[in-house]
Parts: structure tokens; sequence; C-alpha cells
């Protein structure tokens, strides 16, 4: 039964999960992007970036990756 193996089952639904983070968490990247450089880079006087922030940790997002944008 060739194609048939346990690895290789988990191996493609662990590629479609992680293309489908890596799709959400580049467009959130961009909106914080975006919004840190309307309204400034602190959370505490740009309400967007806040909501945005909130948004990546809804997403379970981790908070090097949301900084680092």
């Amino acid at each position: 039964m060739a194609g048939h193996s346990h690895w290789s089952k988990i191996k493609r639904a662990k590629g479609a999960n992680d293309a489908k983070r890596g799709k959400i968490w580049s467009k959130i990247a961009r909106k914080i992007i975006i919004s840190s450089r309307s309204g400034g880079g602190d959370p505490k006087d740009n309400l967007n970036l806040r909501y945005i922030i909130d948004e990546a940790r809804a997403v379970n997002m981790p908070k090097d990756t949301i900084e680092k944008a």
C-alpha cells in the first residue's frame, strides 16, 4: 500500500495547518507594520495598533513575532 503510512498523513495535515497559520500571521504582521507607521509604535497611544495586537494574540501569535513586526 504505497502512500498510506501514518507519518505521511501527519505530514500532509501539519503542512496544511502550518500554511494556514503562516498566511494569517503574515496578514496580521503587515497590519501591525502599517498601523505602527501611521500612528506610532506605542499601543497605549495607538488604539488601532492595540486592537491588531489583541487580534494577533487571539490567533496565538508569539510575543516575539509581534514585537518584531
